[in-house]
């Protein structure tokens, strides 16, 4: 049996905490080490984790003194501590689909130049009994890595989501651990650095990953004010992998114009909703949604470095002040078009998620 190491960070999730390690005991044909590591939370979380380790031998507990915050958390486990040729970071509120780690270790088998395997993921309330939900057969594609990467480039967006990726630990450790520096996409920037040292294998047919929504996800904080920080890392990200890359990603200076461009459009499609936004629903504060639709609009001439005329969305945030509430959503719905909003997508509660390649 292939041997997996799990990492399984936890802070104040206590009571979320089993399910995960449930999903990842239960996983069939692996042979498995489990690594709970509680970042001093202060709230009996370790306690439940020492528990569940009383139970199982595979599972060990480490906590921490005080917190370390999330990425040294992550590259404690898979940077240090993960020796198994395969390696699953996975939230404490999230968890695996039955028969998970088999699949996807099935396709790593088959095609050694694959360096990590992700699939779909589906939004879950808790209910465990969606965990042991029957199989579905996957469907398998590999791409190279590099025309993975671009098409990463060129829609301007993470399609992978963490609690469905399956590492080949060498690669793990040949790309080096998360970056501290991109709090909030340090998980697509190392992707985008994997797939430039190997392939990417991806499945459908079926949800690999359960993503928890709940108030306290930590990706809601860079959802504020239209998105701007979540814009400003992926942003990060992509200029760190294009330093990383140097001239091992080929055509790099158009792509980088190409995403930037992306990126820029969509800063301007969120100045759009937000003109669109009724002021009450936000304690009639015009003030401030006027500031952020600025500070949108800021970040899109500052990322194509030029005039904003060459990006299309612009023309139409500067009809939506004029047009009517009716007006502005056929604007909107235009906007998506024109700024190469992915057409294949789901919904998670909060925002649009693309699949695949």
């Amino acid at each position: 049996m292939a041997a997996v190491d799990v990492v399984i960070p936890c802070y104040k999730y206590g009571e979320m905490l089993p399910a995960a390690v449930r999903s990842v005991l239960t996983q069939r044909d692996v042979e498995l080490r489990v690594l709970i590591i509680d970042d001093a939370s202060g709230d009996g979380s370790a306690d439940v984790a020492r528990a569940l380790a009383a139970t199982d031998s595979r599972i060990e507990v480490r906590e921490h003194a005080t917190n370390q915050g999330y990425i040294a958390t992550f590259n404690e486990g898979v940077r240090d501590w993960a020796k198994a040729e395969y390696t699953v970071l996975i939230d404490a509120d999230d968890a695996l689909t039955c028969g998970a780690l088999a699949r996807a270790i099935e396709l790593l088998a088959a095609h050694p130049a694959v360096g990590f395997v992700y699939g779909s993921v589906k939004v879950w309330n808790g209910d465990p009994a969606e965990i042991e939900t029957d199989e579905q057969p996957a469907r398998a594609a590999v791409y190279d890595g590099r025309t993975w990467l671009r098409r990463r480039f060129l829609e301007g967006v993470n399609s992978v989501s963490t609690p469905t990726v399956v590492m080949r630990t060498s690669v793990q450790k040949e790309a080096g651990g998360y970056a501290t520096d991109l709090p909030h996409t340090a998980d697509f920037h190392l992707w985008m650095r994997c797939a430039l040292l190997a392939d990417v294998g991806y499945l459908s047919g079926g949800p690999q990953a359960l993503w928890r929504m709940h108030g306290n996800n930590m990706s809601l904080a860079y959802e504020t004010d239209g998105g701007l920080a979540d814009l400003q890392y992926r942003l990060q990200a992509f200029m760190a992998v294009v330093g990383f890359a140097g001239d091992g990603l080929p055509g790099g200076r158009g792509l980088e114009r190409r995403m930037r461009r992306r990126l820029a459009g969509e800063a301007l499609s969120r100045a759009v909703k937000l003109h669109g936004v009724d002021p009450a629903s936000v304690g009639g504060d015009v003030g401030h949604l006027r500031e952020a639709e600025r500070r949108l609009s800021a970040f899109a001439e500052e990322t194509i470095d030029g005039s904003l005329l060459r990006v299309p969305a612009w023309y139409l945030i500067r009809l939506s002040a004029v047009v009517s509430p009716r007006q502005r959503v056929l604007l909107r719905s235009a906007l998506g078009v024109v700024s190469g909003r992915p057409l294949r997508r789901w919904y998670n509660g909060r925002r649009w998620v693309r699949h695949g390649l």
